[in-house]
C-alpha cells in the first residue's frame, strides 16, 4: 500500500509540473491534483481537513501576511525605490563590473524587500537603464536583476523561512526564523558567489557587454524614449536618506532580537516575532514619511490580502 501511495505521489508531482508548464492556473492545479489523490486513496475528506487546518495556522499566516503588508507600505511610500537609489547612486559607469555588482545589490535589497516581484520592480526600474547605458545588452541587464532575487533566503520575512520554522516548531517550540537563517547562511552566501562567477563568465562568453555602447540611447532612437527619461529621472532624483532606511527597520529589529544583543537592557524590546517587527516597521514609516495613517493602514491590509492569496494559499493547497 505504501509503495502504491509513493507511486501516486510521484505521478501527482509530474502531473502538477506538466499542468503548470502548460500555464494552467496554479490554484486550480494544486487543489485539483490534491483532491484526486485523496479520492484515489479513498480518503476524500483528508484533503478538505488539511486545507482547513492550514488555512488558520497562526504561525504561518501571521508572519507571511504581515511581511507582504509591510512590502505594500514600502511600495506605496516609495521607500523601496529610495533604498535602491541610495545603494545605486555611487555606481556611475564602472563598465563590466556593473553586472556582478547589480546581482549582489539586488540580492541584498531582496533581504530587506523579500517579495521577489516587489524587489524586481523597485530595482529594475533604476538599475536596468543604468546597465544598458553602461554598455550591457538589455537581456543581460534583466538577467542581472533577476539573478539576485533569491536574497530572500536570508530574510526573516520570507514566506519560505517562516514555513520551515513553523514545521520545525512541531518538535522544537523554541525554534525561530533566525535559527533557520543561521543554518543556511553559509550556503546562501556560497550560492551568491557561484551566481556572480557564472553570470560574469556568461556575459563574457556571449559578449553581452560592449564598452562605449549605449544600448539605452539606441532603444530611445528605436522608439523606447520612456526608458531613457526614467533613467534620467532616477539619476537626478534627490534621495531621502530617512525614507531609504525604512525597509531595513524590521530586518534590523529581528537581527538584534535574534542575537545576544537583545540582552542589553535598552534592546530587550527587540525580541519579537516577524509579524510584530513588520507592523512596527509600518508604524515607524508613518512617522518618518508623514504619510496619512489611513492610507498606510489600507495598503498594509491590501498587502496582507495579497499574501494570503499568493503565498499562504499556495502552502495551504500543498498541505492538502
Amino acid at each position: 500500500m505504501e509503495t502504491f501511495r509513493l507511486i501516486l505521489a510521484i505521478l501527482g508531482i509530474v502531473a502538477v509540473i506538466a499542468l503548470l508548464v502548460m500555464k494552467k492556473d496554479t490554484k486550480t492545479v494544486l487543489i485539483g491534483v490534491g483532491l484526486i489523490l485523496c479520492l484515489i486513496c479513498l480518503k476524500p475528506l483528508d484533503g478538505l481537513s488539511a486545507f482547513t487546518t492550514y488555512m488558520t495556522k497562526v504561525g504561518l499566516i501571521k508572519a507571511i501576511c504581515a511581511s507582504m503588508g509591510f512590502a505594500f507600505v514600502m511600495k506605496y511610500t516609495g521607500c523601496d525605490k529610495a533604498l535602491v537609489n541610495l545603494l545605486t547612486k555611487p555606481l556611475g559607469n564602472i563598465g563590466f563590473l556593473l553586472i556582478p555588482i547589480v546581482v549582489a545589490l539586488t540580492y541584498f535589497i531582496n533581504i530587506a524587500i523579500p517579495s521577489a516581484a516587489g524587489c524586481s520592480a523597485a530595482v529594475g526600474a533604476t538599475l536596468i537603464p543604468v546597465l544598458m547605458a553602461a554598455g550591457v545588452k538589455p537581456e543581460m541587464a534583466g538577467a542581472s536583476v533577476f539573478a539576485g532575487t533569491f536574497g530572500a533566503v536570508l530574510s526573516p520575512g520570507s514566506a519560505h523561512n517562516v514555513f520551515v520554522t513553523d514545521m520545525v516548531k512541531a518538535t522544537n517550540p523554541a525554534y525561530t526564523v533566525q535559527d533557520v537563517i543561521k543554518v543556511q547562511f553559509s550556503s546562501a552566501i556560497t550560492a551568491l558567489v557561484i551566481v556572480l562567477i557564472v553570470i560574469s563568465i556568461t556575459a563574457i562568453v556571449l559578449r553581452d557587454y560592449t564598452k562605449g555602447v549605449n544600448y539605452l540611447a539606441q532603444r530611445e532612437i528605436d522608439g523606447g524614449g520612456a526608458g531613457a527619461s526614467a533613467a534620467d529621472k532616477n539619476g537626478s532624483e534627490k534621495i531621502n536618506l530617512l525614507h531609504a532606511l525604512m525597509p531595513l527597520v524590521p530586518l534590523i529589529i529581528l537581527v538584534i532580537g535574534g542575537t545576544s544583543l537583545n540582552q542589553v537592557s535598552f534592546l530587550k524590546w527587540t525580541k519579537m516575532g516577524v509579524a510584530e517587527a513588520m507592523l512596527l516597521g509600518a508604524i515607524v514609516t508613518i512617522v518618518a514619511t508623514l504619510t496619512n495613517p489611513q492610507k498606510i493602514t489600507k495598503e498594509f491590509f491590501n498587502g496582507m490580502g495579497s499574501a494570503y492569496d499568493h503565498h499562504c494559499c499556495g502552502r495551504i493547497r500543498r498541505g492538502s
